[in-house]
């Protein structure tokens, strides 16, 4: 799996527009279960960036000029930062659905 560092850069770019086109759908229907559904998916790509990010560094490889010249890390930063704000977001939500008295689900961030 870990054959050249292009394949890594692919990984890489493959998961950065994932997340761009899925994120701006669920912002877009505004679904509870979508957002939920968004936070696993950035736990996903954290995990997965983290990997590759370890990978590279065990094998002496830059980490600075993958995914369409950002960095793994500033990519996994930014993941990161988006997984907090949604989960943020989506208690907010849930508390003012819960001051109406809407039902609530469980977010895990």
């Amino acid at each position: 799996m870990w054959q050249d560092k292009e394949r890594l850069d692919d990984l890489a770019r493959d998961e950065k527009a994932m997340i761009q086109l899925y994120t701006q759908a669920v912002l877009e229907s505004g679904s509870p279960k979508l957002q939920q559904d968004l936070v696993s998916l950035l736990n996903g790509a954290i995990q997965s960036l983290s990997l590759v990010t370890g990978e590279m560094e065990t094998r002496g490889w830059s980490t600075s000029t993958v995914a369409d010249g950002g960095s793994v890390q500033n990519l996994l930063s930014k993941y990161q930062g988006e997984q907090t704000q949604l989960a943020q977001e989506m208690t907010q939500a849930q508390d003012q659905l819960a001051q109406q008295g809407a039902p609530q689900t469980e977010i895990q961030a």
